[in-house]
């Protein structure tokens, strides 16, 4: 308003065709202030900059010289100054809203994996939802402390619920959600055989064992209903209910997925009974602080749904030990091989996208490898095969 006479109330458009909005919520919802911004971003708020200095200092930043490559990898990279912190340390540049709107970026959308089954509905007497984040948090070397946008506020919702489990829903604020559209996306149909039978190998370290958490949770109640309905139902229709996508299509009353009386009665009934092989690989750091759903892994291992937990912790030991590690050592690689190559098991990788998807899939080749009498390219021949049948599907960020 003092630069410009821009009122916060007043009304703009973001894109062509788009609704108008007030200014204050494209500030606060539509336009990404918090990413490291772009070179040609830099250019063109350098155009904006009243004190010669701060201009230099912006062009070099936006240039693609050597001195302009190496001061932004060494201050903007290195530090993550976001666009919002240009502005403080600039504070001369100060762009019209229209500039600002051609120049950002809109603000990304965050994909969050369910890591519960709608089946377990049954059990509760409100619809709910889980989700598993990490905080993003850490410490850059010259600005200071750096938080996730959306992984802070969303601690900061649960913070209070943390530290009283009986605070007043009413007080918690409305998270708005939406469905990725998996289906309608190809090659990305991340979901759980219609088969219940099928043996599953369940790969994700850090947060990547999330989904996975609902998917053994599902292929549980899927069992358990398969025993109870078994006894009273045609063949045909008793195994109807194993078809299903685990992400999306929750669109369900709590009618259509039966009543926690007879699940209980079923897992009574079925407490003995053997389960199709699950086996998950699940890394961290320290099994002490960063072991997600360490209970609930535990639990459907005792319960025997989840058949073996390989586990890796990086930082317990003095060489480092990740899953791509374990899968390797026997007796382990044998099980692997094994499940894969006889027992047609589907394999699912979710996870850190920038090495540990591409380790885990070179581990596999090697494993594999020596049932193809040590030729790695047939192994991932046979891996390739696996992704085009939907045997092997990963989901990486």
């Amino acid at each position: 308003e003092k630069q410009h006479g821009v009122l916060y109330t007043n009304l703009v458009k973001v894109d062509e065709g788009s609704t108008t909005t007030t200014v204050m919520e494209a500030v606060q919802y539509l336009m990404d202030l918090q990413s490291i911004p772009k070179k040609r971003v830099l250019y063109g708020l350098a155009q904006h900059a009243s004190d010669e200095k701060e201009k230099t200092a912006l062009l070099l930043l936006s240039s693609k010289t050597l001195n302009g490559e190496t001061l932004y990898e060494a201050f903007i990279s290195r530090n993550a100054v976001s666009i919002g912190d240009l502005f403080s340390l600039f504070p001369s540049c100060t762009p019209t809203l229209e500039t600002l709107l051609a120049l950002l970026p809109s603000l990304p959308p965050r994909y969050y994996s369910v890591c519960c089954s709608p089946l377990e509905q049954m059990e509760e007497q409100d619809l709910f939802l889980r989700i598993a984040f990490a905080v993003v948090d850490f410490e850059t070397p010259n600005l200071g402390r750096k938080f996730g946008m959306t992984t802070r506020y969303l601690e900061t919702i649960a913070s209070p619920l943390l530290a009283s489990p009986d605070a007043a829903a009413s007080s918690i604020p409305r998270v708005k959600l939406f469905s990725r559209g998996y289906a309608q996306i190809i090659g990305t149909e991340f979901h759980l055989p219609s088969n219940i039978k099928t043996p599953l190998i369940l790969i994700g370290p850090g947060t990547g064992i999330a989904p996975f958490v609902g998917f053994i949770a599902h292929r549980r109640y899927q069992s358990l209903l398969a025993a109870t309905e078994q006894t009273n139902k045609p063949r045909s229709e008793s195994l109807s209910i194993s078809e299903g996508t685990w992400r999306g299509g929750y669109e369900m009353e709590r009618g259509d997925v039966g009543d926690g009386e007879r699940m209980k009665k079923s897992d009574e009934a079925t407490s003995g009974k053997e389960w199709p092989p699950i086996d998950v690989f699940f890394g961290c750091r320290c099994s002490t602080h960063d072991f997600l759903y360490r209970e609930e892994l535990t639990r459907f291992q005792s319960q025997g749904v989840v058949t073996n937990l390989f586990t890796a912790f990086s930082r317990s030991e003095e060489k480092k030990v990740y899953v791509q590690h374990r899968m390797k050592e026997e007796p382990i690689a044998a099980r692997v091989s094994h499940l894969i190559l006889e027992k047609s098991a589907a394999v699912y990788i979710c996870g850190d996208g920038n090495a540990m998807a591409k380790d885990v899939q070179n581990a596999l080749a090697e494993v594999l490898s020596q049932k193809f009498g040590g030729d790695i390219d047939a192994a991932k021949n046979y891996i390739d095969e696996m992704k085009e049948k939907r045997r092997m599907l990963i989901d990486i960020w």
